[in-house]
Protein backbone atom coordinates (compact mmCIF):
# COMPACT_ATOMS: atom_id res chain seq x y z
CA UNK A 1 0.00 0.00 0.00
CA UNK A 2 0.90 3.55 -0.68
CA UNK A 3 1.93 5.44 2.38
CA UNK A 4 1.11 9.14 3.47
CA UNK A 5 3.65 11.10 4.92
CA UNK A 6 3.95 11.27 8.79
CA UNK A 7 2.05 14.26 10.33
CA UNK A 8 4.65 16.76 11.52
CA UNK A 9 7.40 14.95 10.74
CA UNK A 10 8.70 16.46 7.77
CA UNK A 11 11.36 18.78 8.87
CA UNK A 12 13.65 16.37 11.33
CA UNK A 13 12.94 13.40 8.48
CA UNK A 14 14.61 16.08 6.06
CA UNK A 15 17.28 16.96 8.19
CA UNK A 16 18.40 12.74 9.27
CA UNK A 17 17.09 10.72 6.85
CA UNK A 18 20.15 8.46 7.55
CA UNK A 19 20.67 5.78 10.33
CA UNK A 20 23.47 2.97 11.15
CA UNK A 21 21.34 -0.06 11.34
CA UNK A 22 21.88 -3.20 13.52
CA UNK A 23 24.27 -5.27 11.71
CA UNK A 24 22.54 -8.69 12.34
CA UNK A 25 19.00 -9.71 12.81
CA UNK A 26 17.86 -11.44 15.66
CA UNK A 27 16.75 -14.25 13.57
CA UNK A 28 15.87 -13.58 9.64
CA UNK A 29 14.19 -16.14 7.72
CA UNK A 30 15.63 -17.24 4.73
CA UNK A 31 13.40 -15.52 1.97
CA UNK A 32 12.31 -17.26 -1.40
CA UNK A 33 12.95 -13.49 -3.44
CA UNK A 34 10.56 -12.93 -6.22
CA UNK A 35 12.99 -12.59 -9.35
CA UNK A 36 12.76 -9.70 -11.53
CA UNK A 37 14.25 -10.10 -14.97
CA UNK A 38 16.42 -6.53 -15.56
CA UNK A 39 15.66 -4.45 -18.62
CA UNK A 40 13.15 -7.31 -19.34
CA UNK A 41 15.25 -10.52 -20.61
CA UNK A 42 18.52 -8.51 -21.93
CA UNK A 43 20.02 -11.86 -22.66
CA UNK A 44 17.27 -12.94 -24.84
CA UNK A 45 15.73 -9.91 -26.69
CA UNK A 46 16.97 -6.54 -26.81
CA UNK A 47 16.31 -4.63 -23.58
CA UNK A 48 13.26 -2.76 -23.32
CA UNK A 49 11.60 -3.77 -25.86
CA UNK A 50 8.47 -5.85 -25.76
CA UNK A 51 9.98 -9.03 -26.80
CA UNK A 52 12.23 -8.80 -23.82
CA UNK A 53 8.76 -8.89 -21.72
CA UNK A 54 7.51 -11.08 -23.39
CA UNK A 55 10.56 -13.47 -23.17
CA UNK A 56 10.94 -12.49 -19.23
CA UNK A 57 7.65 -14.73 -18.85
CA UNK A 58 9.06 -17.78 -20.39
CA UNK A 59 12.06 -17.44 -17.72
CA UNK A 60 9.93 -18.12 -15.15
CA UNK A 61 10.57 -14.76 -14.10
CA UNK A 62 7.48 -12.89 -11.01
CA UNK A 63 8.52 -9.79 -13.17
CA UNK A 64 10.51 -7.49 -15.27
CA UNK A 65 12.57 -4.40 -14.57
CA UNK A 66 11.84 -0.79 -17.30
CA UNK A 67 13.40 1.80 -18.10
CA UNK A 68 11.23 4.64 -18.02
CA UNK A 69 11.98 7.76 -19.87
CA UNK A 70 9.69 10.52 -21.37
CA UNK A 71 8.79 11.94 -24.97
CA UNK A 72 9.09 15.54 -25.89
CA UNK A 73 4.94 15.61 -24.95
CA UNK A 74 5.86 14.13 -21.75
CA UNK A 75 4.44 10.13 -22.99
CA UNK A 76 6.44 7.19 -21.15
CA UNK A 77 8.65 5.43 -23.21
CA UNK A 78 11.57 2.54 -22.60
CA UNK A 79 15.05 3.78 -22.48
CA UNK A 80 17.78 3.09 -20.21
CA UNK A 81 20.40 5.56 -21.59
CA UNK A 82 20.13 9.76 -21.39
CA UNK A 83 20.06 9.01 -25.62
CA UNK A 84 18.66 6.86 -27.85
CA UNK A 85 22.22 6.19 -29.48
CA UNK A 86 23.51 3.21 -28.05
CA UNK A 87 20.43 1.17 -28.78
CA UNK A 88 18.34 2.46 -31.70
CA UNK A 89 19.18 3.94 -35.49
CA UNK A 90 18.16 7.23 -34.09
CA UNK A 91 20.25 9.89 -31.94
CA UNK A 92 19.18 12.08 -29.27
CA UNK A 93 17.42 12.56 -26.24
CA UNK A 94 13.89 11.10 -25.40
CA UNK A 95 12.68 14.19 -24.32
CA UNK A 96 14.03 16.19 -27.15
CA UNK A 97 11.65 14.01 -29.64
CA UNK A 98 7.94 13.40 -29.93
CA UNK A 99 6.14 10.30 -29.48
CA UNK A 100 5.74 8.98 -33.32
CA UNK A 101 9.56 9.60 -33.78
CA UNK A 102 10.32 7.60 -31.18
CA UNK A 103 7.99 4.63 -31.19
CA UNK A 104 9.61 4.60 -34.73
CA UNK A 105 13.06 3.75 -33.95
CA UNK A 106 14.21 0.37 -34.54
CA UNK A 107 15.68 -0.86 -31.42
CA UNK A 108 17.98 -3.96 -32.50
CA UNK A 109 20.89 -1.64 -33.27
CA UNK A 110 23.34 -3.24 -30.44
CA UNK A 111 24.75 -6.28 -29.45
CA UNK A 112 23.61 -7.47 -25.56
CA UNK A 113 27.28 -8.05 -24.45
CA UNK A 114 30.94 -8.55 -25.33
CA UNK A 115 31.82 -11.47 -28.10
CA UNK A 116 27.45 -11.27 -28.78
CA UNK A 117 26.25 -10.34 -31.58
CA UNK A 118 23.80 -7.83 -32.79
CA UNK A 119 20.56 -7.94 -32.28
CA UNK A 120 20.02 -6.47 -35.65
CA UNK A 121 22.06 -9.75 -37.33
CA UNK A 122 19.45 -12.36 -35.96
CA UNK A 123 16.42 -13.20 -37.57
CA UNK A 124 14.30 -13.49 -35.13
CA UNK A 125 14.91 -9.69 -34.34
CA UNK A 126 14.77 -8.22 -37.90
CA UNK A 127 12.58 -7.18 -41.02
CA UNK A 128 8.90 -7.58 -39.82
CA UNK A 129 10.05 -8.39 -36.12
CA UNK A 130 12.04 -5.34 -35.81
CA UNK A 131 11.15 -4.55 -32.05
CA UNK A 132 10.44 -0.47 -32.20
CA UNK A 133 11.05 1.44 -28.87
CA UNK A 134 7.48 1.21 -26.91
CA UNK A 135 5.69 3.38 -25.01
CA UNK A 136 3.35 3.01 -21.87
CA UNK A 137 0.32 1.53 -22.96
CA UNK A 138 2.00 -1.18 -24.93
CA UNK A 139 4.97 -2.18 -22.16
CA UNK A 140 1.88 -2.19 -19.00
CA UNK A 141 -0.52 -4.19 -21.43
CA UNK A 142 2.52 -6.66 -22.36
CA UNK A 143 3.55 -7.00 -18.75
CA UNK A 144 -0.41 -7.36 -17.92
CA UNK A 145 -0.91 -9.79 -20.35
CA UNK A 146 1.43 -12.02 -19.23
CA UNK A 147 0.94 -11.32 -15.87
CA UNK A 148 4.49 -9.90 -14.54
CA UNK A 149 4.87 -8.00 -11.66
CA UNK A 150 6.81 -4.87 -13.00
CA UNK A 151 9.29 -2.22 -11.52
CA UNK A 152 9.61 0.85 -13.12
CA UNK A 153 13.27 2.46 -12.58
CA UNK A 154 12.76 6.11 -13.75
CA UNK A 155 15.89 7.89 -15.55
CA UNK A 156 14.71 11.26 -16.36
CA UNK A 157 13.68 13.79 -13.92
CA UNK A 158 9.63 13.74 -13.65
CA UNK A 159 7.24 15.85 -14.31
CA UNK A 160 3.94 16.26 -12.56
CA UNK A 161 2.03 15.72 -16.55
CA UNK A 162 4.52 12.67 -17.36
CA UNK A 163 3.42 11.31 -14.28
CA UNK A 164 -0.15 11.82 -14.89
CA UNK A 165 0.33 9.84 -18.29
CA UNK A 166 2.38 6.97 -16.39
CA UNK A 167 -0.68 6.55 -14.56
CA UNK A 168 -3.09 6.54 -17.03
CA UNK A 169 -1.27 3.40 -18.14
CA UNK A 170 -0.72 1.62 -14.88
CA UNK A 171 -3.75 2.43 -12.91
CA UNK A 172 -6.50 3.59 -15.62
CA UNK A 173 -6.23 2.05 -18.82
CA UNK A 174 -4.23 -1.40 -17.28
CA UNK A 175 -5.04 -1.51 -13.61
CA UNK A 176 -1.88 -2.80 -12.56
CA UNK A 177 -0.81 -0.58 -9.99
CA UNK A 178 -1.16 -3.42 -7.40
CA UNK A 179 1.52 -5.36 -9.59
CA UNK A 180 3.70 -2.29 -10.19
CA UNK A 181 6.23 -0.09 -8.44
CA UNK A 182 7.89 3.06 -9.67
CA UNK A 183 11.32 3.06 -8.51
CA UNK A 184 13.17 6.30 -8.68
CA UNK A 185 15.71 8.28 -6.32
CA UNK A 186 14.24 9.86 -3.09
CA UNK A 187 13.66 13.32 -5.19
CA UNK A 188 11.76 11.43 -7.65
CA UNK A 189 10.09 9.90 -5.08
CA UNK A 190 8.88 12.35 -3.25
CA UNK A 191 7.99 14.37 -6.15
CA UNK A 192 5.82 11.85 -8.03
CA UNK A 193 4.62 11.20 -5.00
CA UNK A 194 3.08 14.38 -4.41
CA UNK A 195 1.62 14.45 -7.99
CA UNK A 196 -0.05 10.70 -7.71
CA UNK A 197 -0.38 9.07 -4.53
CA UNK A 198 -2.26 6.37 -5.67
CA UNK A 199 0.87 5.07 -7.54
CA UNK A 200 3.31 2.25 -5.40
CA UNK A 201 6.80 3.77 -4.78
CA UNK A 202 10.56 2.22 -4.04
CA UNK A 203 13.79 4.42 -3.42
CA UNK A 204 16.81 3.45 -5.05
CA UNK A 205 19.95 3.88 -3.64
CA UNK A 206 23.64 3.60 -3.27
CA UNK A 207 24.09 4.41 0.26
CA UNK A 208 27.10 5.55 1.91
CA UNK A 209 29.28 3.18 3.29
CA UNK A 210 27.61 2.10 6.57
CA UNK A 211 24.57 4.27 6.19
CA UNK A 212 21.40 3.45 4.92
CA UNK A 213 17.85 5.82 4.76
CA UNK A 214 15.72 5.61 7.92
CA UNK A 215 12.04 3.53 7.25
CA UNK A 216 10.84 6.65 8.75
CA UNK A 217 12.28 8.85 5.88
CA UNK A 218 11.18 6.59 2.90
CA UNK A 219 7.79 6.15 4.81
CA UNK A 220 7.27 9.60 4.83
CA UNK A 221 7.85 10.76 1.14
CA UNK A 222 5.61 7.90 -0.08
CA UNK A 223 8.04 4.44 -0.61
CA UNK A 224 7.11 1.67 0.05
CA UNK A 225 10.14 -0.07 -0.67
CA UNK A 226 13.88 0.44 -0.42
CA UNK A 227 16.27 -0.83 -3.21
CA UNK A 228 19.95 -1.40 -2.97
CA UNK A 229 22.91 -3.32 -4.93
CA UNK A 230 23.15 -6.75 -3.59
CA UNK A 231 26.46 -5.74 -2.03
CA UNK A 232 24.56 -4.07 0.62
CA UNK A 233 22.10 -6.43 1.55
CA UNK A 234 22.06 -7.96 4.95
CA UNK A 235 19.34 -9.60 7.52
CA UNK A 236 20.13 -6.42 10.03
CA UNK A 237 18.90 -4.26 6.97
CA UNK A 238 16.08 -6.53 5.54
CA UNK A 239 15.26 -6.77 9.68
CA UNK A 240 15.32 -3.10 10.33
CA UNK A 241 13.09 -2.24 6.88
CA UNK A 242 10.35 -5.01 7.51
CA UNK A 243 9.90 -3.89 10.98
CA UNK A 244 8.70 -1.16 9.71
CA UNK A 245 6.68 -2.69 6.66
CA UNK A 246 8.89 -2.23 3.76
CA UNK A 247 10.28 -4.45 1.17
CA UNK A 248 13.80 -5.12 0.17
CA UNK A 249 15.02 -5.06 -3.40
CA UNK A 250 18.02 -6.38 -4.29
CA UNK A 251 19.78 -6.42 -7.61
CA UNK A 252 22.89 -8.32 -8.82
CA UNK A 253 22.97 -7.18 -12.25
CA UNK A 254 25.66 -4.83 -12.47
CA UNK A 255 28.26 -7.06 -13.93
CA UNK A 256 28.09 -10.95 -15.10
CA UNK A 257 30.91 -11.21 -12.39
CA UNK A 258 28.32 -10.40 -9.53
CA UNK A 259 25.05 -11.73 -11.77
CA UNK A 260 26.15 -15.42 -9.76
CA UNK A 261 24.28 -18.04 -7.82
CA UNK A 262 26.02 -17.27 -4.73
CA UNK A 263 25.11 -14.00 -4.83
CA UNK A 264 21.16 -15.07 -5.03
CA UNK A 265 21.15 -17.03 -2.77
CA UNK A 266 22.89 -14.86 -0.42
CA UNK A 267 19.71 -12.72 -1.00
CA UNK A 268 17.46 -15.03 -0.15
CA UNK A 269 19.43 -15.96 2.78
CA UNK A 270 19.41 -12.99 3.69
CA UNK A 271 15.51 -12.31 3.43
CA UNK A 272 15.17 -9.79 0.50
CA UNK A 273 11.73 -9.33 -1.30
CA UNK A 274 12.83 -9.46 -5.13
CA UNK A 275 15.87 -9.99 -6.78
CA UNK A 276 16.59 -8.26 -10.19
CA UNK A 277 18.65 -10.07 -12.66
CA UNK A 278 19.71 -10.03 -16.02
CA UNK A 279 19.37 -13.71 -15.70
CA UNK A 280 16.15 -15.02 -14.73
CA UNK A 281 16.12 -17.99 -16.00
CA UNK A 282 19.19 -19.60 -13.77
CA UNK A 283 18.00 -17.51 -10.97
CA UNK A 284 14.53 -18.94 -10.65
CA UNK A 285 16.54 -22.67 -11.14
CA UNK A 286 18.61 -21.65 -8.63
CA UNK A 287 16.47 -20.64 -5.90
CA UNK A 288 14.39 -23.27 -6.88
CA UNK A 289 11.04 -21.49 -4.87
CA UNK A 290 7.63 -23.20 -4.31
CA UNK A 291 5.12 -22.20 -6.93
CA UNK A 292 2.98 -19.37 -6.19
CA UNK A 293 -0.89 -20.37 -5.86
Amino acid sequence: PVRRPLPGAAAALLLAPFFVPPAQAATMAPSCPRVIAHRGASLAAPENTIPAITAAAATGAAGVELDVQWSNSHFPILMHDATVDRTTNGSGTPASQGLGALTALEANDFSPGPGMPRWDSLPAFTGANTPRVPYGGEFMATARDHDLDVILDVHAAPTQIGTDKLDIYVRGYNAWHGRTVVMGSAAQVAAMHGWEPELRYAVIEYPPTGRVFTPEYLIGIGAGAYAVPWSRVTAGLVGYMHAAGLDVFAWTSDSAAQDVPANWLAMAAAGADALITNDPAAAVATLDCPAED
